[in-house]
């Protein structure tokens, strides 16, 4: 399932608000109701909402035993009819409650109640999306961007080991919270429609939650091989991750002419962007970071980075050396005149 662009929304994900985000009251339906001021399993009371999406709603809460503050993911009660629907919940949940890193977000339970509402108990975040961010900032300086694709490696990283690609990289789902020595905390977001590349401790007997020709994700971030439906690996979630960069840094997507979903899916496939030194020159973004970037952005995935731990090195290095590259030009075969 994916979104025409523009709308940042792919159909079929979970909650795009990401948990304590400070948006206008969402609005409460017939449904929602039944929650507020309950008690989940004598574990945890609904509060508020304060999200939702296309199968599920996010609610403010506390857990009764510790009092602390939680953001509550619950899955529609007229979703629990579809299979595919709570299947994909379920191994929401369970790809949560396995990840630990710091920088994806902490999951403190996955159950269901005795009236068959599934619920996900996670931290409640205070920042802000990166998606905020951009709209409030944009471009962002490249430094600050290659910071925040570095703690988003370390999230990804341990998510990968276990055989798990995220599949829906975008700024909605990355967000950033003030931590002591680090006003940027990244945390990553929305594993709803992450693909179990194997079910070591996860789900063994996991369904496949994508039908035949059903693509799942964000039209704009997604990779060629995500695109096609073809196997995916790590490498799919660097391309997204190459995107992001790109559109941070720039202040727009690589491929800002494409017409439609069906002209962005072709460029996409066939088109190289133009470096991003090149599509805003103002930024002052060097080379070295133009050819990071565009390697991530590779259409065939053996050309990018082989994984996220390699990537989250070349992104260091150039952070820890910015300040001693000199200005140049340069060329290459593939691009036109690029700046550092």
């Amino acid at each position: 399932m994916i979104r025409a662009p523009g709308s940042q929304k792919p159909i079929g994900s979970g909650p795009s608000k990401a948990p304590g985000a400070r948006t206008p009251k969402p609005r409460i339906t017939k449904g929602d109701e039944l929650y507020i001021n309950q008690t989940l399993n004598n574990r945890f009371k609904v509060e508020s909402k304060i999200g939702e999406g296309g199968f599920g709603a996010v609610f403010r809460g506390v857990q009764l035993a510790t009092g602390r503050k939680v953001a509550l993911k619950l899955l529609h009660p007229e979703m629990t009819k579809d299979e595919n629907l709570v299947a994909r919940f379920r191994r929401e949940g369970m790809v949560l409650c396995n990840l630990r890193d710091a920088h994806t977000i902490t999951t403190y339970d996955f159950d269901q109640t005795p009236d068959g509402t599934l619920y996900i108990a996670m931290e409640l975040l205070e920042g802000k999306s990166l998606h905020q961010v951009f709209h409030d900032e944009a471009p962002l300086e490249w430094k600050r961007v290659f910071k925040i694709l570095t703690e988003m490696c370390s999230s990804l990283a341990e998510a990968h080991a276990q055989g798990i690609v995220h599949r829906d990289l975008k700024p909605e789902n990355i967000y950033l919270e003030t931590r002591p020595g680090n006003p940027e905390f990244v945390k990553i977001l929305d594993f709803g429609i992450a693909k179990v590349m194997r079910g070591d401790g996860i789900d063994p007997q996991s369904p496949q939650l994508t039908a035949t020709g059903q693509t799942l994700g964000t039209l704009e971030y997604m990779s060629p091989e995500q695109l096609m439906g073809k196997p995916l690996d790590g490498r799919s979630d660097v391309y997204a991750l190459g995107v992001v960069a790109y559109e941070m840094s720039t202040g727009r997507l690589p491929f800002p002419d494409a017409k439609g979903p069906a002209g962005l899916i072709t460029a996409q496939l066939k088109q190289t962007p133009q470096p991003p030194s090149v599509a805003n020159p103002k930024q002052n973004i060097p080379a070295s970071a133009d050819r990071v970037i565009l390697k991530c952005l590779e259409k065939d995935k053996n050309n990018r980075f082989p994984d996220v731990s390699a990537l989250a090195i070349a992104l260091q290095d150039l952070i820890a050396h910015a300040h001693e590259a000199p200005q140049e030009t340069c060329r290459t075969s593939r691009h036109r005149r690029c700046r550092r």
